[in-house]
């Protein structure tokens, strides 16, 4: 066991809307949609992050967003699956 890390993810999440201006939307209820606006500033700042952080290849910043969509989304059908199946039993 590591033990507790600190900030946690909800403070680290929160810091970071309150940042953006926007808002947290529950799990299940499209999660990751950042707005438009922020989308070439997350684009530059990845490949500067490509440039100095990563070495060798890494996916480009459409592969790595479309990515991390499916997976968000593949979660909240899970998340989605569970609730529903919680509520079939009570």
């Amino acid at each position: 066991m590591v033990g507790e890390v600190l900030p946690s993810t909800e403070a680290i999440a929160k810091a970071i809307a309150k940042r953006d201006k926007a808002r947290i939307l529950p799990t299940g209820s499209y999660a990751f949609k950042p707005p438009d606006k922020y989308i070439k500033l997350w684009e530059a700042d990845y490949k500067k992050m490509q440039e100095e952080m990563i070495p060798g290849e890494s996916p480009s910043f459409d592969k790595l967003i479309a990515s991390v969509k499916h997976e968000v989304d593949e979660y909240n059908n899970l998340i989605n699956f569970c609730i529903s199946e919680i509520q079939l039993e009570i």
